[in-house]
């Protein structure tokens, strides 16, 4: 029994398009036919090889042509240059040249310029990691939906909501890039996280560098269409193309959802309850709307967040009652 594992890929390539080559030609007989169905059916690879060159050959959309017999002796003959000038012309070499350049240039460029698509998403409440194939680690944050688009010429994460947190895994030749909402991020050897929120996308960087860049076409400050961050600042941008001003933020505030914690350093109540609705799968209400701007700061456990309700009530003036329909009811609180 043949020993695939010595083959090479090179190898079974030559051999598929051999016979893709002969199959066409006018005098295959019905033995090497034969022949060459058991040697279609004596691996797996030897189908995927021949299918990818008939499918190649589709996509060129070339009038099939009865191959000549000079081409065959390519591959058979020890010594193809005297081969090809002992039994075909110089114009019959070119054409054979032209050819042999067209399926196996055409197979590198397919396998080149061929992406590869992958979808991810988690629900509410769901946080999920990734290790792509390159080793760049992907951590999803709650009601994320992205899709990752890998080729030999670049790595592209496409997020269409919520939050990502990335470890990039450096590639000189293969530029990590994320697309959010107009803005192209690019990463320098670099762990960041992009969030997009109703209007803007804030971009955190943890380590490194990223290079963050807007459409230049779009509405925007005079102020240009690129910005670099380093670790330890972040920025927002809008889906209109408005920067924000770079500022500094804390270590323990980067994606603290990794460890499984929210934390409120001072930020109104209005916008402590947004960051909880990312992860509470029912309806939150602030019944009070002059509650709105009352400084909420703590630090709560994500896997605990009916903890939460409950501890609100003992930072600020509020109650939180839960009615028939599950929902949470936030109210200032009376005095008795």
């Amino acid at each position: 029994m043949r020993d695939f594992s010595t083959v090479s890929p090179q190898a079974i390539h030559r051999e598929a398009l051999r016979w893709f080559l002969r199959l066409r030609a006018p005098d295959c007989s019905p033995q090497e036919k034969d022949t060459f169905e058991r040697w279609l059916a004596g691996h797996p690879a030897h189908c995927k090889e021949y299918e990818s060159i008939q499918r190649l050959w589709d996509r060129m959309n070339i009038l099939e042509t009865n191959p000549m017999p000079e081409f065959e002796k390519i591959f058979r003959d020890r010594s193809p240059q005297a081969s090809i000038w002992a039994s075909a012309n110089l114009f019959q070499f070119a054409v054979v040249a032209a050819m042999m350049l067209l399926v196996f240039g055409g197979v590198w460029w397919w396998n080149a310029m061929r992406v590869t698509v992958h979808p991810y998403q988690t629900a509410t409440g769901e946080r999920q990691t990734v290790t792509l194939p390159d080793g760049t680690v992907m951590e999803l944050n709650t009601n994320t939906s992205l899709s990752v688009h890998l080729s030999s010429q670049e790595r592209r994460v496409v997020l269409d909501k919520g939050e990502v947190y990335l470890t990039v895994a450096h590639e000189s030749e293969r530029p990590f890039i994320v697309l959010a909402e107009g803005g192209k991020i690019l990463d320098i050897g670099t762990q960041f996280s992009v969030y997009t929120q109703e209007d803007t996308v804030l971009v955190t960087v943890a380590e490194g560098e990223v290079q963050v860049e807007l459409d230049p076409e779009s509405p925007r400050t005079t102020e240009g269409h690129i910005r670099h961050l380093t670790a330890g600042e972040c920025l927002a941008y809008t889906h209109s193309g408005i920067w924000s001003e770079v500022e500094p933020i804390q270590p323990h505030l980067i994606a603290a959802w990794r460890r499984g914690k929210l934390i409120f350093e001072g930020i109104p109540l209005s916008e402590a309850l947004q960051e909880v609705k990312r992860y509470w799968p029912g309806q939150i209400i602030l019944a009070d709307e002059s509650l709105a701007g009352t400084k909420v700061k703590g630090i709560f456990d994500l896997k605990n967040l009916s903890g939460i309700f409950q501890a609100l009530p003992q930072i600020l003036p509020v109650q939180v009652t839960q009615d028939r329909a599950g929902r949470m009811i936030l109210s200032r609180a009376t005095h008795n």
